[in-house]
């Protein structure tokens, strides 16, 4: 085997695993997003170079999980945006929501979601940075 072949297939492995890895940390932010009517799923998107403006009509997880992995480019060295623009998005992320008296079966007393009180995407990240 010359050294070019070797080169070729190690760039082919890495681009493999750069693609699997943003998969796989992009579908576990879309799959741990909350869910009341899946707008928040929906409006996941995917881009390549600069983050997405605007917002989508898109609803729900699969919807959104097709569009994200047929916009997740198969060479590694693209930057690669995962963006939501919902106004509440941070809040689920972060939490925020009204506290107290005015928490609601989707939020706890802290103002976090309950279906996700540590957010999505951090909890996402360090399951693979860790």
């Amino acid at each position: 085997m010359s050294f070019s072949e070797i080169i070729h297939r190690i760039e082919g492995n890495i681009d493999t695993e750069v693609r699997a890895l943003t998969v796989g940390i992009f579908g576990s932010i879309i799959k741990m997003t909350p869910v009341d009517t899946g707008r928040a799923k929906g409006n996941w998107q995917c881009t390549i170079g600069s983050p997405a403006n605007g917002e989508t009509d898109t609803l729900g997880e699969g919807a959104a999980m097709s569009a994200m992995i047929g916009a997740v480019p198969r060479g590694a060295g693209k930057c690669v945006f995962l963006t939501n623009n919902l106004p509440y998005i941070k809040k689920i992320e972060y939490g925020g929501y009204s506290q107290g008296k005015y928490t609601t079966s989707k939020t706890n007393s802290d103002g976090f979601s309950i279906q996700a009180p540590a957010g999505m995407v951090r909890v996402s990240i360090n399951r693979y940075v860790d």
